[in-house]
């Protein structure tokens, strides 16, 4: 039996390739890394994008192995803090564009260079999230996100926002450990945000 398990994410964000992904298959230019039985490591990378201009916002999309689930028990993220702004993964049932990349900002100017599309083709799940400077993440032992196989989350995104033009091409990420043993507590996502305004020196 499954208990539910809710981690707080607080967060700006705006919302949000296709890379033919099943999980099982390891980058291989990836270091060789020791890790526990039953455990696999997989690398998710935007493919040699280019950033022409100032905050960009791209989405890159890899899809799941539809017959067997797995389960996420941990983030590396494999970025520059001193370009990046924030990286989300999403989990979609279908993605919002079948392009290798494209311009998922919507809430900021259209980048020339991509097609504009948004991150998810429905509801987008926010999966994991990462800002400048932030470690990598462990989830409690026991404790993984569901995708893959009969689960909602048939696509992972991968939405990286870049703060500046860069030369040269880039393949920021991030790089999953997971497995196919069925974790005692499924891990899920709550997302709280504010909104309106309230002018300096004022009260309510």
């Amino acid at each position: 039996m499954f208990f539910p398990t809710i981690f707080l994410l607080s967060l700006s964000i705006t919302y949000p390739c296709l890379a033919w992904f099943h999980f099982g298959h390891e980058d291989p230019q990836q270091k060789q890394q020791f890790l526990p039985e039953g455990v696999q490591s997989t690398d998710l990378r935007m493919p040699s994008v280019r950033i022409e201009k100032n905050d960009t916002y791209l989405c890159t999309a890899f899809p799941l192995d539809a017959d067997e689930e797995h389960y996420i028990v941990s983030f590396e993220p494999l970025a520059n803090q001193h370009q990046i702004h924030h990286m989300l993964l999403f989990g979609c049932e279908m993605p919002g564009s079948d392009e290798p990349a494209w311009d998922c900002g919507e809430m900021s100017s259209s980048n020339a260079g991509y097609s504009r599309s948004p991150v998810c083709a429905s509801q987008p799940d926010i999966i994991y999230a990462w800002a400048r400077g932030a470690p990598k993440l462990n989830l409690p032992k026991g404790v993984g996100f569901r995708v893959g196989g009969e689960a909602n989350s048939q696509f992972l995104v991968l939405q990286v926002h870049y703060m500046h033009q860069m030369k040269g091409e880039d393949n920021s990420g991030v790089r999953l450990l997971h497995t196919e043993e069925p974790q005692p507590r499924m891990a899920g996502t709550l997302l709280l945000a504010t909104d309106g305004r309230m002018a300096p020196k004022k009260t309510v």
